[in-house]
């Protein structure tokens, strides 16, 4: 079975009529013939009966017509996306990356790909290290940067960098005195925390139990954006990656301090087990200039 036979047959389903369908396709009458009795033959039912000279479909050639024109719809819809790839130059990369990534890192990384790749159209989502991995599964992204660590199911692995977490602390509040925040000092304390389906969340929340610490979470957000408007605010103090805390660099209102024992973020690129050519490759060794330019400036 071939695209060509499927063709003749959606030909004459719709018209009714070998000599019609011979004309359409500019195929002579014998090769339509002989095209639907091979295909009838290679089915093992046939395809149409003869109704007063007009060629109908039977009712497994019926069915076998609603799967065929999805088969096309689907081949159109190839084509268009072709058309559209074209059109931007004829590459994407699509990403997943962790929203505490969004605001410093990832700039720095889309403005080096540009630079690189202009012609190339980036499709960037956000989510948590689960989500990522099932968009890979499924084929919707070709790199997911994530925080390790992850099962990866054999596809390439890259690291990027570590982040420490740090605390956003009210500069007037009893704690900016410390050189360091430990859990038992948040104990009681409000304080603004990142969602509960992040694995970093898990690893804050066992060091407060192992502390014995019961931290008051005013906040829960899975936006570094918000976590850091809510310290401004004065709702708590924020609990985030070192990353995040550079949107707060230079605010007189806080205090940025080291969160102890050190609690590290190890993030590292993913590959999508068909993702290969120069533009993911160009967008993995963006990711790995920009992590470059965090750790010198850190």
């Amino acid at each position: 079975m071939n695209l060509r036979a499927l063709g003749v047959f959606r030909a004459v389903a719709a018209s009714g009529s070998q000599a019609a369908a011979s004309r359409t396709l500019n195929v002579a009458p014998s090769a339509i013939s002989r095209t639907i009795a091979e295909l009838e033959a290679e089915l093992g039912f046939a395809l149409f009966r003869r109704e007063r000279g007009r060629l109908i479909p039977t009712q497994p050639g019926r069915a076998f017509a609603v799967e065929v024109e999805r088969v096309f719809r689907e081949i159109d819809g190839l084509a268009a996306s072709a058309r559209a790839l074209r059109a931007k130059g004829g590459d994407r990369v699509r990403a997943l990356v962790p929203p505490s990534l969004a605001q410093k890192f990832l700039p720095v990384a889309v403005v080096r790909f540009a630079k690189a790749h202009p012609s190339t159209q980036l499709d960037i989502d956000y989510g948590s290290a689960p989500m990522a991995m099932a968009a890979l599964a499924e084929g919707r992204i070709d790199v997911a940067v994530i925080s390790l660590p992850v099962d990866a199911g054999g596809r390439d692995v890259v690291p990027l960098m570590d982040v420490e977490t740090v605390c956003l602390v009210p500069r007037d509040h009893r704690l900016a005195a410390k050189p360091a925040i430990e859990p038992k000092d948040l104990d009681g304390e409000p304080v603004i925390l990142i969602n509960r389906r992040f694995a970093f969340r898990e690893r804050l929340d066992d060091l407060f139990r192992r502390a014995g610490s019961v931290p008051k979470v005013r906040v829960e957000t899975s936006s570094g954006s918000a976590a850091v408007g809510c310290a401004q605010a004065g709702v708590g103090i924020a609990v985030v990656s070192r990353l995040i805390a550079q949107a707060a660099d230079g605010d007189p209102s806080l205090a940025i301090r080291p969160f102890r024992p050190t609690v590290w973020q190890k993030f590292a690129a993913v590959l999508a087990e068909t993702a290969r050519g120069p533009a993911v490759d160009g967008f993995v060794k963006a990711l790995r200039g920009a992590a470059s330019a965090y750790r010198r400036g850190r």
